[in-house]
Order: C-alpha cells, then structure tokens, then sequence
C-alpha cells in the first residue's frame, strides 16, 4: 500500500486500527487514558492481530517521514449493524463475537474480566470514518469508540 502511495502522484492512506494496540499491558486496567497524540508500544502486545495493527502503524509513521499522508482510524470492537443487527459474512473468525459467544455459552463472567467494553456499530464506525475523511477534519489518528455508554460484559452477554 505504501509502495502504491509512493508511485506517481502521491496518494493519502487512510489506515483501519484497532484500539486494542493501546492496552499492551494495561489490558486488564480498568482505566486506560490514551490519546490520539500518544505513542503506541508493542509491549504486552501478544495477539498477533493487534501485533499486526501496531506494525502496519509503525510502517505509516516512516511513511511520513518520505511525505506519504496517512491517517490511522482506531476503532474498538466492532459486533453489528445498529439498525438490521446483521454480522459480517465471517462472524466465526470476528474475535469479539468468539468472546462474546463463548461468555454465553459459560453462562458465567469471570470476575476479572467484568470491565466495560467499547463496542461500535459497523454502520455508525462507518459513518463517523466518512465524515471525517469528507471534512477534513483529521489528526492522522483518530480513536474512534461508541458515542454512547461503554457496556458491562454481562450487558453484552444478556
């Protein structure tokens, strides 16, 4: 993708994250605060997907350096559509919809992990990455999480 970027008339990237990147080792905290003008850390990263995430990151920022623009959108899980509650076409491989399913099927949450979640809507994620990029208004980063309030795993589960 950078190398396309590169080629003749430079070209922006606009980047697909994860929020998840953040937490490394402070993924069982309660309270996480971490901005679009921090830096991300590969320390206590273990999932490969959030490895994955950080690289890709990683690559965009040297990218600059050449004059490539990019701009990275951290999303937090992403489950459905607000409106039809349709999933992707590949919910078996979506890692929150695994969890999820898997705390149902327990019929139990472990008390360490009882924390609220971030959980967006595909059709609202969109919506909000459209306007932004449509606007202009962008930071090169932007964490993007559900407007509304987070939600207890039980919540979720129910």
């Amino acid at each position: 993708m950078i190398d396309f970027a590169e080629k003749g008339r430079k070209k922006d990237i606009h980047h697909m994250s994860t929020i998840g990147i953040i937490y490394g080792t402070k993924m069982n905290q309660e309270r996480t605060i971490f901005t679009e003008y921090d830096d991300i850390t590969e320390e206590g990263l273990t999932n490969q997907y959030f490895l994955s995430k950080e690289k890709a990151e990683r690559l965009l920022f040297e990218a600059r350096k050449r004059g490539i623009q990019s701009n990275i959108y951290r999303m937090s899980g992403i489950l459905f559509d607000s409106k039809t509650g349709k999933y992707q076409r590949n919910i078996n491989e979506s890692t929150a919809y695994i969890y999820y399913r898997n705390l149902y099927k327990l019929g139990i949450i472990p008390a360490d992990i009882r924390r609220k979640m971030d959980i967006s809507c595909i059709d609202k994620i969109s919506e909000a990455v459209i306007k932004l990029v449509l606007n202009g208004h962008l930071l090169e980063k932007k964490n993007l999480c559900q407007p509304i309030k987070k939600l207890r795993n039980f919540d979720i589960v129910q």
